[in-house]
């Protein structure tokens, strides 16, 4: 996208300033609340909240790179409209990424029509940061994390056995499925144990084991060199 992250105090952020960026990644439910957050509070629309949090920012620094799908070239635009670049494009499309996302912002706008309340809920969880700081939600948003939880776990087992089935980067199916379980954990602590249950000591431990998880069951279950036969 032609985009580079940098410091506040000049040059490439450190690995702390890195990690705070990035954290929010681990999930789609906090990424998105991070660049929401980010649009709503910031002034510029490339910058998410967490790069208020780590001190960063993000610049532009080169033309994007546009590819072409199925026709195994890609174009390089110029801002000076002077004739596109070709180039090699290489990697299977996956078409279940765009599909998460789609199932993503269906199952947000599902939970929000069952709720109506829970905008006034979020909303003034979110103005209470500035005077108490970042906060664990209150317990009024529990039902509707549940769900959600409840329903991306679902999403994750679906993907899982369709990249079986339709030979859709088929690899990626155990993380799927490590992921549909560890959401399935979540809406289970969720709903059974609330907010509470949530510390700092707790979640950051949590997400490492789900980062390494998918890892450990990516490397041994990876197909062989060419991919798997069909």
């Amino acid at each position: 996208m032609g985009l580079r992250v940098e410091a506040v105090n000049g040059g490439r952020p450190n690995l702390g300033s890195a990690f705070t960026r990035s954290i929010s990644k681990v999930h789609g439910a906090l990424l998105f609340l991070d660049v929401l957050l980010g649009l709503i509070m910031g002034d510029n629309p490339r910058d998410r909240f967490s790069d208020t949090l780590a001190k960063t920012y993000v610049v532009k620094h080169a033309s994007p790179v546009m590819p072409i799908v199925g026709s195994g070239r890609d174009w390089t635009w110029s801002r000076a409209n002077r004739p596109a670049v070709a180039g090699k494009w290489s990697g299977r499309v996956d078409p279940l990424g765009s599909a998460g996302f789609g199932v993503f912002l269906i199952v947000v706008a599902t939970i929000a029509l069952s709720y109506p309340g829970l905008h006034v809920i979020l909303a003034d969880w979110i103005r209470s940061w500035s005077a108490n700081g970042l906060t664990w939600p209150p317990a009024e948003l529990a039902p509707a994390v549940f769900w959600f939880f409840t329903a991306m776990g679902s999403w994750s087992i679906i993907s899982a056995v369709l990249r079986y089935l339709m030979g859709w980067s088929p690899w990626r199916a155990p993380q799927d499925i490590v992921g549909g379980v560890f959401n399935f954990l979540l809406a289970y602590l969720v709903r059974f144990y609330g907010f509470d249950f949530f510390t700092w000591r707790i979640i950051i431990p949590m997400f490492i084991i789900l980062v390494g998880a998918q890892i450990l069951v990516g490397g041994l279950l990876h197909p062989p060199q060419g991919g798997y036969n069909r």
